[in-house]
């Protein structure tokens, strides 16, 4: 499960409720038995939105999991054993969808709605792992047909935004995973975003993934 790739927008939004709204990438999302397994924990979790990555679903598999699970969903379709996301909200929420805006290519979906009766945009990314510079252009609040609601962004952004916190080992100078961290950070400071977790826990060291080829956390 991935405890950061959160990020809210600047723009002001005031008070809300509380609600859980968490991202995880699935490796998968068709079979009934893995569907189980993850909306299982998700209800046992109390989470009220989740953004999930590299689902894997066809139009078929979205109507089922909405039937199955209730509650609001929207995602990509895609043909093949690669990508998609979706983006699911339980019934107890009380948001209303006024727009959607999907990649073809399954990269991300984008949900404009209120929450509690305030504007909020809703974005779940599953970004690629080459060719970031061109994705992260196309994820412009420009996309948007209200520029100024908040806007939550979740997802597997397939890079990190702090080289020294965010890794077990420092990677080497001019290592590949350098410029992807630059252009993720520079596409965030282009819509104004601030990363959630980071903002909470400023020096903390905590992984979500290991890599045995390159032997190191992340």
């Amino acid at each position: 499960m991935t405890r950061r790739n959160m990020m809210l927008g600047s723009a002001k939004c005031g008070r809300i409720p509380h609600y859980n709204v968490i991202t995880w990438n699935v490796r998968g999302l068709s079979t009934n038995s893995k569907q189980r397994k993850i909306f299982t924990y998700l209800r046992r979790n109390k989470t009220h939105i989740a953004m999930l990555q590299e689902t894997h679903m066809s139009q078929a598999g979205l109507e089922s999991i909405t039937r199955k699970w209730g509650g609001i969903l929207h995602g990509t379709i895609t043909s093949s054993f690669a990508r998609g996301v979706l983006i699911w909200i339980s019934g107890a929420v009380p948001y209303v969808t006024t727009n959607t805006i999907k990649d073809p290519e399954g990269r991300y979906v984008m949900i404009e709605g209120e929450l509690d009766g305030r504007p909020l945009t809703l974005v779940a990314i599953y970004a690629p792992n080459v060719g970031h510079p061109a994705f992260f252009r196309k994820l412009s609040p420009a996309l948007l047909t209200d520029p100024h609601s908040p806007v939550i962004w979740g997802g597997d952004f397939n890079g990190i935004l702090d080289i020294d916190l965010d890794r077990s080992t420092p990677p080497l100078r001019g290592a590949p995973c350098r410029m992807v961290t630059n252009t993720i950070n520079d596409w965030r400071l282009n819509v104004a975003t601030h990363d959630i977790w980071r903002l909470q826990h400023p020096f903390a060291r905590e992984y979500s993934f290991y890599s045995p080829v390159h032997k190191l956390f992340t």
